[in-house]
């Protein structure tokens, strides 16, 4: 099979939420001599999940769909991201820290913000749900993010959002904050001072990349 082939079998893989063929087909990407894992991402993993994207906003995907996409291309970056780092010179845009935040333990939307940005070249670090206040802070001062995401899908841990915004612009950390979760919203984020909102995953993910490219400026 072409490499050309190979990375449109990918990006359908992507599409159609085939976990075992994206992994298998990401497999075979390495296999090829002279392959470049980071090719893949970009042109195999990254045209699917923006498709994905284009689906879901168009009301053709729903959420069972959205998630069966993420696993796929969470399974097929599994497989190359261990080619990818140990290469030289890799891909990474920045680093994000996600978490769903403490009284919460729902993280599917965090888990697909997390999978596209990885696709996108970020490095991501995902503490996963109910993560205490207390943690983000010290992995935090330990990795040193570009951006933190913080997701909550109940009106009740909504608050922990603003004690995190606001403890992180007290410490003074050079970071940025985005929120996000079902009963956020735009404003809420401007009341507690959020660098920025997202209100579903990918705006979430197109969030990130507009604030590494304001950083960066």
């Amino acid at each position: 099979m072409t490499q050309k082939k190979l990375l449109l079998r990918m990006r359908q893989a992507v599409i159609d939420g085939m976990i075992e063929d994206a992994k298998s087909l990401a497999e075979e990407w390495l296999g090829i001599e002279g392959s470049n894992p980071i090719e893949a991402v970009e042109k195999g993993l990254t045209p699917g999940i923006n498709e994905v994207g284009r689906l879901y906003e168009d009301g053709v995907y729903f959420l069972p769909e959205l998630i069966a996409s993420s696993e796929a291309m969470k399974a097929a970056l599994n497989i190359l991201r261990p080619a990818i780092t140990s290469g030289e010179g890799p891909l990474e845009k920045g680093v994000v820290l996600m978490a769903t935040i403490e009284g919460d333990i729902h993280e599917i939307g965090k888990s697909i913000v997390s999978a596209i940005l990885e696709a996108h070249g970020f490095r991501v670090f995902d503490l996963g749900a109910n993560v205490k206040l207390d943690t983000i802070y010290k992995k935090i001062k330990t990795i040193k993010p570009d951006v933190v995401g913080l997701s909550a899908l109940l009106t009740t841990t909504m608050v922990n959002q603003k004690r995190a915004v606001e403890h992180i612009q007290k410490e003074g950390y050079d970071v940025k904050v985005i929120v996000g979760g079902a009963p956020v919203t735009r404003a809420w984020a401007e009341e507690i001072g959020a660098d920025g909102y997202g209100k579903d995953a990918f705006e979430a993910a197109e969030i990130v990349q507009e604030l590494m490219h304001k950083k960066s400026d």
